[in-house]
């Protein structure tokens, strides 16, 4: 009998579909992991940030260090000064002006200073550089008209009783206006002493007076 033909072979059955992959998760951040680098845009700014808070520290402590040099130096010179520091402002300016009057009548350079330091003396201080500034002075700022006393400001012609208009004009003519009003309103001695100013020789009148005297001469 022929041989029976093999039986047919089974076909090779599919794989088993496989499970689809889960979606890709990111792993948690490591605490040894570096941080990320930082983006040329964003360092400028940090950096000039920095550079200025080291600026203002450094000019914060020369500031602070120019103060306390300030205080010891202040503190030295009272101390050198020794009771003058307690004294108040005012008083220790008074101590430093006798100091100064002091120092200034012991050098005293000629006879005429001596005298100006005796006449200032005389007076009390009133007429001389030395005199106390706290004193009391004649005009006070708000007795003041435009920088200038009352009297002052009202002027010459309120006190000649001429209007201004008037004195001006007579200041314009000059001597003119000198010659006019002797000859309208002066006396006989008035017109022949402006004669004899304006007109004739210094010594050539002979009219005396002073004790004897004849006018622009001594005894000689």
């Amino acid at each position: 009998a022929s041989p029976s033909p093999p039986p047919p072979s089974a076909s090779p059955s599919p794989p088993p579909p496989s499970e689809p992959s889960p979606p890709f998760a990111p792993s948690p951040p490591s605490k040894f992991a570096a941080p990320p680098s930082a983006s040329p845009s964003s360092v400028g700014p940090i950096v000039g940030g920095v550079g200025a808070g080291f600026v203002v520290l450094i000019l914060l402590c020369l500031v602070l260090l120019r103060r306390r040099c300030i205080k010891a130096r202040a503190h030295a010179s009272s101390r050198e000064n020794g009771p003058s520091q307690q004294l108040s402002p005012l008083e220790l300016a008074r101590s430093i002006e006798a100091r100064k009057s002091v120092e200034a009548r012991a050098n005293a350079k000629s006879e005429l200073h001596k005298a100006m330091f005796a006449a200032a003396d005389e007076l009390g201080g009133r007429y001389s550089q030395l005199r106390d500034t706290s004193g009391d002075v004649r005009f006070e700022a708000k007795d003041l008209i435009f920088g200038r006393p009352e009297q002052a400001a009202r002027g010459v012609a309120h006190y000649l009783c001429v209007s201004d208009e008037e004195l001006r004009k007579g200041m314009i003519l000059g001597l003119q206006a000198i010659r006019e009003e002797v000859a309208r309103d002066g006396t006989e001695a008035d017109k022949e002493c402006l004669a004899y100013v304006l007109d004739m020789e210094a010594g050539s009148s002979a009219k005396a007076f002073q004790g004897g005297l004849k006018r622009d001469c001594d005894k000689d």
